[in-house]
């Protein structure tokens, strides 16, 4: 059974539309290319983690795209990861491990490609978010390979707007406090009324219900305390009185 996406994704029943963009197995990263300097700097408006939840958002529009087309659920269990790596980093396993890392020989065509190039761009973004390096740079490459495989993109840039306004407005980038409160799958749901005062809350709900053991992209709880993590991850907790 294919893992659930938002509600406001699967509702536009993307996953139905016909595989017909096309595809260089010699170049699979052509379609993320592309400059986009407004888009750049909207994104650059908005925190460091709530740029990282809006790659989790765009990952969710891949994972569900491709969900009739190949039967496997990375990205989805991808996409939770990182909505739980705002609250705090040592959510998120390492994607570098060899035991988690695609190998482009063993995603090639239309239907896998997309797939593996999503992957190494977030691969990357979560390399630089926890040191503090600029992540917008590799949010738009992400952007632009969901544009790609889409029927009718039109239906995504109207939700990116909205979403990045909603952002920008509620988890600012600020200069002192960069990195933000952590952003839950909610504040992206256009049909959601949020409020960053939510935030807290929506987290902790949001938390108890991963199930790491499932999730090859989640830490345990033992290896987040061996990384530093004070408190109850999965439990309720949102962040712990160590570095996050």
């Amino acid at each position: 059974m294919t893992p659930a996406t938002r509600n406001y994704i699967d509702a536009l029943r993307i996953a139905d539309d016909p595989i017909k963009y096309e595809w260089d197995d010699s170049d699979p990263k052509r379609p993320s290319r592309g400059a986009n300097p407004k888009l750049m700097d909207r994104i650059s408006d908005m925190s460091t983690r709530a740029q990282v939840s809006l790659s989790a958002a765009f990952v969710e529009w891949m994972a569900r795209r491709l969900s009739k087309q190949v039967k496997d659920h990375t990205l989805f269990h991808l996409a939770d990861a990182l909505y739980a790596s705002t609250a705090d980093w040592r959510y998120l396993a390492p994607l570098n491990a060899p035991d988690r890392k695609l190998d482009w020989k063993d995603w090639k065509g239309a239907k896998r490609g997309p797939i593996v190039v999503t992957y190494n761009l977030v691969r990357t973004i979560m390399e630089d978010a926890p040191r503090g390096m600029a992540i917008v740079p590799w949010v738009v490459p992400l952007s632009n390979i969901v544009e790609y495989v889409l029927s009718d993109p039109k239906r995504f840039r109207e939700w990116r707007r909205g979403a990045i306004e909603r952002l920008v407005k509620a988890h600012p980038w600020k200069t002192r406090e960069p990195l933000g409160l952590p952003v839950p799958p909610e504040a992206l749901d256009p049909d959601f009324d949020y409020k960053p005062q939510m935030a807290p809350g929506l987290m902790e709900e949001f938390l108890a219900t991963l199930d790491y053991r499932a999730n090859p992209f989640l830490q345990s709880p033992a290896q987040m305390g061996k990384a530093g993590f004070d408190g109850i991850p999965y439990g309720g907790a949102t962040a712990s009185r160590a570095r996050a």
